[in-house]
């Protein structure tokens, strides 16, 4: 009886590992931060910018950006010709963010426009948690994958100021936010 060289067993065993083993990958992202919404209305009241603040700091994760990001919306609802013009702009600004407790940030953030223009948000803002504490979680499982999100949430009270092109606006929707998210691929 004949037995099958080592070389025979390498080949065998090389030609059948595509088949047999799979790469496994996970992306984990965690961090903790705040939120607030805020609206400025013109004095003649025609123009309405309204959007959203996000302060962010991750743990883990090189695929989601650090610091403080804004969106905004600007229509002049006097004009029926103004269809609006979105803007988004990002900052490292300094912070701090003590999980669901506290968080803190100042300086400016500048807003391009997708039709053109900018905004400039100049803050001064710290978050203090109040109350308890909302949970929410998912996951999904298919053929070869699984992610899963928790994320916690607080409602927090405002102190300090955020001014749109110099003019204060109002302030609403504060929280504080903890999560992690991912998904593992095989």
């Amino acid at each position: 009886m004949r037995t099958p060289s080592l070389a025979a067993i390498a080949t065998v065993a090389v030609a059948l590992l595509p088949l047999t083993a799979r790469a496994t990958t996970a992306t984990i992202v965690s961090g903790n931060g705040a939120v607030v919404e805020f609206e400025q209305i013109s004095d003649d009241g025609c123009v309405v910018t309204s959007g959203q603040l996000v302060l962010l700091r991750n743990a883990a994760g090189a695929d989601r950006p650090e610091g403080v990001l804004a969106v905004a919306t600007q229509v002049d609802t006097c004009d029926p010709d103004d269809f609006g013009n979105g803007f988004g702009g990002v900052a490292a600004l300094p912070f701090t963010a003590s999980g669901l407790a506290a968080a803190h940030t100042a300086g400016t953030v500048v807003l391009d426009g997708w039709n053109g223009g900018q905004l400039t948000i100049d803050l001064d803002l710290t978050w203090t948690g109040t109350g308890r504490v909302s949970t929410q979680a998912s996951r999904f499982r298919g053929e070869g994958t699984f992610d899963f999100q928790v994320s916690s949430s607080r409602a927090a009270t405002l102190a300090g100021h955020l001014d749109v092109d110099g003019a204060p606006a109002d302030l609403d929707g504060a929280l504080l936010i903890r999560g992690v998210a991912g998904s593992i691929l095989r």
